[in-house]
């Protein structure tokens, strides 16, 4: 029950997670292999570690990833609703398109000045950083910028809830009571 109403927070608890992991990784992958295609086989410990960790790192940023779009939409119903969801997805959408089409060429031109990927994926990690900053900052600025349209839907909606409710009610009379919730 507590995610229903907080699922924007996980959201950015997924995003704070996943930015963590690219600084991360990039601090492993900065380092050079220590072992070449030839020296595979060899049993160097810092190798066999940094070989792990890029892995893990690997795995964790492919799970986020997953399920941050998966939720994306669902966040961004819970935020604005069903009847503007079609006008924040196009929005979305356009500022993905205008920002992820340059992204590749100026993190490969970085990646070309440094010679490292280390601030391909340092520069990724502080727009991680941003994405779950505005989405956190998304409830306070709605609550001090309500708009009296907003508050007349949501009132609308806890009537809806109370006649609903009082409809049960009505058709439980005479029945047995309903049972008492193992779980608050």
């Amino acid at each position: 029950r507590w995610i229903v109403g907080h699922r924007g927070y996980l959201l950015v608890v997924i995003w704070l997670t996943e930015s963590l992991n690219a600084f991360l990784w990039a601090e492993v992958s900065q380092y050079p292999w220590l072992f070449s295609e030839h020296y595979v086989h060899s049993s160097t410990d810092v190798a066999r570690w940094q070989l792990i960790c890029y892995t893990i790192c690997y795995a964790i940023h492919g799970l986020c990833s997953g399920a941050a779009m998966t939720l994306m939409i669902i966040v961004l119903m819970d935020f604005v609703g069903p009847d503007r969801l079609s006008k924040s997805l196009a929005i979305t959408f356009i500022c993905v398109g205008i920002f992820y089409g340059p992204s590749f060429f100026v993190l490969g031109m970085l990646g070309d000045r440094t010679r490292s990927f280390a601030w391909s994926i340092r520069c990724c990690a502080f727009l991680l950083l941003a994405a779950a900053f505005i989405l956190f900052m998304e409830l306070p600025t709605r609550m001090l910028l309500d708009d009296p349209h907003s508050a007349r839907l949501r009132k609308q909606r806890l009537v809806a809830k109370k006649v609903d409710l009082d409809e049960t009610v009505k058709s439980v009379d005479g029945m047995t009571p309903p049972m008492k919730r193992w779980a608050a």
